[in-house]
């Protein structure tokens, strides 16, 4: 059943959809590039204990989230984020609009 077919109402917050990656993490920062700008981000921990950190500059920490949490931020033009998780064992869900 597609969107079109669902009793359910679907609403983007953001906009359009522009990206959308599932990384299974690492312990270290790992950039993901967006191809192009995203105003807004949805950043998703799907791990049940292993907390995610985020940056723009590989350098700053910018946020983090618990496990099951998730996030939506605003982040001007941003091109890129790097991602990373303490155990390295996280799978985290980033969208962007």
């Amino acid at each position: 059943m597609g969107f079109e077919s669902s009793p359910r109402s679907v609403i983007i917050v953001g906009g359009p959809i522009k990206y959308y990656t599932a990384y299974a993490s690492t312990n270290a920062y790992v950039e993901k590039v967006f191809g192009g700008t995203c105003h807004n981000l949805t950043i998703q921990n799907t791990h049940a204990t292993d907390p995610v950190q985020f940056s723009f500059d590989n350098a700053t920490l910018h946020g983090d989230l618990s496990g099951g949490e998730s996030i939506t931020i605003n982040v001007g033009n941003a091109t890129s984020i790097y991602l990373k998780s303490t155990a390295g064992t996280a799978t985290i869900r980033v969208w962007g609009y």
